[in-house]
């Protein structure tokens, strides 16, 4: 069976208001460490609101894009997704090409985009280490959209791709007491994260990577293909030591259900192995989709022929934005002994 694929379209940015808003106490208890000026635009992703914020941080000026679903009810609290672009990506190019704003329009949540100081993320691999605060950055946007829209604060969750995908486990790390459930796709655990990682809970954590991924390795080892792109380069372990890191930090048992996903489109030149852990504390769980065949790419998104060379196969046998939040719709913040 053979689908179409998703094709890149031109998009068109109206402008329409600016809010000014009041800055907020700081994280390090100066006044003015948190200023927010929010425009409203549409874009061609989606058939909501799109928000575009600016976040004073840490002498920085952060921004963000916001999608607000025109499904959203009314007076009750919502979802949040904070999704990362990869390394020279941006929230607004990550918006158009993945597909997050259609399924948040069918389920009901808030989708964050944020974008990393020169187009790059502080993820927890030592060549990144002298880049911005990220993590605080993040938990800074988080509170202030808790300020302005019903979030529900048990189910705030976090995805990204890539140089994304390592902040997503960063952020998994150390701030697992704020968001409830992690997706990194494409990438795997920084070397100095898998020293240093010890969230205070269990984490439920989903991975998708590419068995033929050209830019991270599966077996782990430097990232030297991408720093010949001009990637920040670094050391990761292996996709199957990062599972088994959060296996033991869940407490897991050695039993997994392993299933072969439907072969949707027999042309994209992979298959999609899922291997899933659920005898996990507190109800967590751990799962990997693994794609044979696909390479440093998000699976559902839009071909890039120029690309493909350098990034491999893109999968359309998932789309990873609706396994995402499948996964996420099935977890909320899990409260530890001290909460």
């Amino acid at each position: 069976m053979t689908v179409n694929r998703l094709r890149s379209t031109p998009y068109t940015i109206v402008i329409g208001f600016t809010i000014f808003i009041a800055s907020l106490p700081a994280c390090d208890g100066a006044q003015s460490s948190h200023q927010v000026s929010q425009t409203s635009s549409h874009y061609s992703a989606g058939s909501g609101h799109n928000i575009l914020g600016e976040l004073k941080h840490d002498g920085l000026t952060r921004s963000y894009l916001l999608y607000i679903p025109d499904s959203l009810e009314k007076n009750r609290h919502t979802p949040l997704v904070l999704v990362f672009h990869g390394g020279f990506g941006s929230g607004e190019r990550i918006a158009r090409r993945i597909g997050m704003n259609a399924v948040a329009d069918k389920e009901k949540f808030i989708v964050a985009y944020p974008d990393g100081i020169d187009r790059h993320w502080n993820d927890g691999r030592s060549t990144t280490a002298s880049g911005a605060d990220d993590v605080s950055f993040v938990l800074a946007m988080i509170e202030r959209i808790k300020e302005e829209y019903m979030i529900d604060e048990k189910r705030i969750y976090a995805t990204g791709l890539s140089n994304g995908g390592y902040l997503t486990t960063r952020l998994a790390c150390e701030s697992s007491d704020v968001i409830a459930a992690f997706a990194p796709v494409i990438s795997t655990m920084p070397v100095p994260l898998n020293v240093n990682c010890k969230p205070g809970r269990p984490v439920p954590v989903m991975m998708i990577n590419g068995k033929d991924d050209p830019l991270v390795p599966w077996d782990g080892g430097q990232l030297n293909s991408g720093k010949r792109m001009g990637g920040k380069g670094g050391e990761v372990i292996s996709v199957p030591d990062t599972i088994r890191f959060w296996r033991m930090h869940n407490n897991c048992t050695d039993d997994y259900a392993e299933t072969t996903l439907p072969d949707k489109d027999s042309d994209d030149g992979t298959r999609v192995k899922q291997k899933k852990y659920t005898e996990c504390e507190a109800g967590t769980e751990v799962t990997l989709l693994t794609v044979v065949g696909g390479g440093h790419t998000w699976p559902g998104a839009p071909e890039r022929p120029r690309m493909k060379k350098r990034t491999g196969n893109t999968s359309y046998d998932i789309d990873a934005s609706e396994v995402i939040w499948e996964f996420f719709e099935r977890h909320t913040l899990i409260q530890s002994s001290n909460d």
